[in-house]
């Protein structure tokens, strides 16, 4: 009952799910989509989506899941930024891993 508590927005204006994905929650971000179906397409008061958040508190994990979900790399915040400008490039990286060039004898 506290989580779906939680589930509604918060007073700031936040969603459980926008909170969970800045502060990181991966296990509550799970639970949020799977249990009770929050939109992991949502946007906060600046248009930022849940993998805006991710990106930009370098919560990976919680990145590399709404990926994996289906959340987009392209959508743009207020600023006109997408979660790639935002992401670092460690998780850029993770996302694209870059092939190491052959090398010819």
């Amino acid at each position: 009952k506290a989580l779906q508590m939680y589930a509604e927005i918060i007073d700031d204006g936040e969603t459980a799910l926008l909170l969970a994905c800045k502060v990181g929650l991966i296990e509550i971000v799970n639970v949020l989509l799977n249990e009770y179906e929050s939109n992991l397409h949502e946007r906060d008061k600046n248009e930022n989506t849940c993998l805006h958040l991710a990106c930009l508190k370098n919560r990976d994990l919680v990145a590399l899941e709404l990926i994996k979900r289906g959340a987009s790399l392209n959508e743009k915040n207020k600023d006109n930024k997408t979660p790639l400008d935002l992401a670092s490039c460690d998780l850029i990286e993770r996302i694209n891993p870059k092939k190491t060039p052959s090398k010819s004898n």
